[in-house]
């Protein structure tokens, strides 16, 4: 090496290290919160996976309909390998924190299994590469609120200039994991210790629930998933729910069995 390229390769060092920061930027993510009321800004792949985004306004979703942020959350529904991710422009600075946030929740309801396991995770862009990961599971999370889980990473001299990818990853089968309010932070991170606000009260009420069956067979209720009907091996119908999946719109679908 000449003593001018090592002089360049000197300074170039010395100026990544000189950009290690003190405090806390905020990256850009596309629609992180999902108040757009859908997941545009986002990617979604996977075996027979679907998320979709509710608005928790008189859901019966969460305790006080509170979401962390707005009134729209995304509902990680089914099924198997969950992919549900973003990139971004930016690239990894080597030396400096990247924390990925976000809050997860579970429905008031408890019946049935248990919420599905996501894992959150910070990948490389470019090769896929798990770089950092924090699983939530149903005993992490709060019944009927939304507490907040992060994941931090910090890059190497080798992995600088490596564009980021954020998300949410899942293999297991359960009930609706809910997220909200996604963030990605540069620098140090301070976490959230509040969830959700959750105020108990008692009150009798009546109400009548349209089911709407789409196309594919499939009817969405709060924190279920029901196939109406279709392939009856992929069904999953619950309790009492299922009586008036199968007959809704005057069609006994009990008689396809």
């Amino acid at each position: 090496m000449t003593p001018f390229s090592y002089g360049v390769s000197a300074l170039f060092v010395a100026s990544m290290l000189a950009t290690a920061v003190c405090g806390t930027t905020q990256l850009p993510l596309a629609n992180p919160s999902f108040n757009t009321g859908d997941t545009s800004g986002w990617i979604v792949e996977g075996v027979q996976t679907k998320v979709t985004v509710f608005n928790v306004t008189g859901a019966g979703i969460f305790l006080n309909d509170a979401a962390a942020d707005g009134e729209f959350v995304a509902g990680i529904v089914r099924r198997q390998d969950v992919r549900f991710y973003q990139d971004l422009s930016d690239l990894l600075t080597a030396d400096n924190m990247y924390t990925f946030a976000c809050h997860v929740g579970r429905a008031i309801d408890t019946t049935g299994p248990d919420m599905r396991t996501i894992s959150m995770q910070i990948r490389s862009a470019n090769t896929d590469e798990v770089l950092a990961n924090q699983t939530v599971t149903e005993a992490d999370v709060i019944v009927g609120a939304m507490k907040q889980f992060h994941v931090s990473f910090t890059p190497t001299l080798a992995e600088h200039g490596t564009p980021i990818r954020v998300g949410f990853y899942s293999t297991d089968r359960g009930k609706i994991a809910y997220v909200d309010k996604c963030s990605l932070f540069f620098g140090q991170f301070e976490p959230t210790t509040t969830t959700t606000t959750i105020k108990t009260t008692t009150t009798t009420t009546t109400t009548t629930t349209d089911f709407n069956i789409g196309e594919d067979g499939w009817v969405h209720f709060r924190n279920f998933d029901y196939k109406v009907f279709g392939d009856r091996n992929n069904r999953f119908i619950f309790g009492n729910a299922k009586e008036q999946c199968l007959q809704a719109d005057g069609v006994d679908w009990r008689t396809f069995d």
